[in-house]
């Protein structure tokens, strides 16, 4: 906790450690800090019919399948474009957007079938396409594709959180960076994160990461950097509450999230909403100019505003 001076007005700056725990687990520590402008209710999740013993094999039959090939692809097929592996360094780069809004995102996924996600990886496909060097480019076009993390949240949603903790495990998708139609791109990745999330893959990957743990500590860095040396990008979701936050008369104005890049990748982006509002943020090593590519996925953002708008 810091004071900052600004503008004549003193504002109290909160900044919470990964260690401490992860977005979704920091949210409902301030939720229960905070004032909030209306309560929130727990999310009821229906249950459907309990599905048959041969629909839960076949099912986990594909998921086992699905991951597979997916691993199989991650270590056997480079990406269109080794710009974003240039080697680490231990300062990084950051740059913020200005604030976008969450209700204007909704507006353009629902003229592509997308969700908010889905709408900003696309913007993120296309603004890490638009800052590669002219030659990386014409690698890069035609199905060109860059391997992206993200980071999933674990817990049940009506689940209790006793302490703040760290629980989430990732899916691992292809951005379609060389797609230039951005409608196009889009559904390339609702396709993409759809089997992602359908799929029992979140699970696989934390079992993995769960049987490196006991593991001597070489080992285990050498099985983590394995896996982050074959993607390129890490890109979190951070979903905060849908209402303003306050202690007593004073506004919680501003809320930031952002990912220092895993090992051995270069650019690590984080999608925080809050409210009504919507930011990106992007780290990176020194080697990536950060602001640069803020501006790109911002202008990509405002593109695909304007492609839906044209569509309809």
């Amino acid at each position: 906790m810091e004071l900052v001076e600004e503008g004549g007005k003193t504002h109290v700056l909160l900044r919470t450690h990964h260690c401490l725990g992860d977005g979704a687990s920091v949210w409902k520590v301030y939720m229960t800090v905070f004032d909030m402008d209306q309560k929130l209710e727990i999310p009821s999740i229906p249950k459907g019919p309990k599905p048959s013993l041969f629909s839960q094999i076949a099912y986990i039959a594909w998921s086992i399948y699905v991951y597979v090939i997916k691993l199989a692809k991650l270590f056997l097929t480079n990406e269109s474009t080794a710009y974003f592996k240039q080697p680490g360094s231990p300062s990084k780069r950051l740059a913020f957007s200005s604030t976008l809004k969450v209700d204007e995102t909704k507006v353009i996924g629902k003229a592509i079938g997308a969700s908010i996600n889905d709408v900003m990886l696309s913007a993120v496909a296309g603004g890490l396409f638009d800052i590669l060097p002219p030659e990386e480019k014409k690698r890069a076009e035609n199905g060109g594709f860059l391997r992206t993390a993200i980071p999933i949240d674990m817990r049940h949603p009506a689940a209790p959180w006793p302490t703040t903790n760290n629980r989430f495990s990732s899916l691992m998708i292809n951005l379609p960076i060389g797609v230039s139609d951005r409608i196009q791109r889009t559904k390339a990745i609702v396709k993409s994160m759809g089997v992602a999330k359908t799929s029992l893959e979140k699970i696989f990957t934390m079992f993995i990461n769960r049987l490196s743990w006991p593991m001597p500590k070489p080992i285990m860095v050498a099985i983590t950097h394995s896996f982050t040396q074959r993607i390129s990008v890490a890109v979190t979701n951070v979903r905060g509450p849908p209402v303003r936050f306050s202690l007593g008369d004073i506004k919680l104005e501003m809320f930031r999230g952002f990912i220092p890049p895993p090992p051995s990748v270069n650019v690590g982006i984080a999608i925080t909403s809050f409210a009504n509002e919507l930011f990106f943020s992007v780290a990176t090593d020194k080697s990536i100019d950060a602001t640069k590519l803020m501006s790109a996925i911002e202008a990509e953002y405002r593109a695909m505003q304007a492609a839906t708008a044209k569509s309809n």
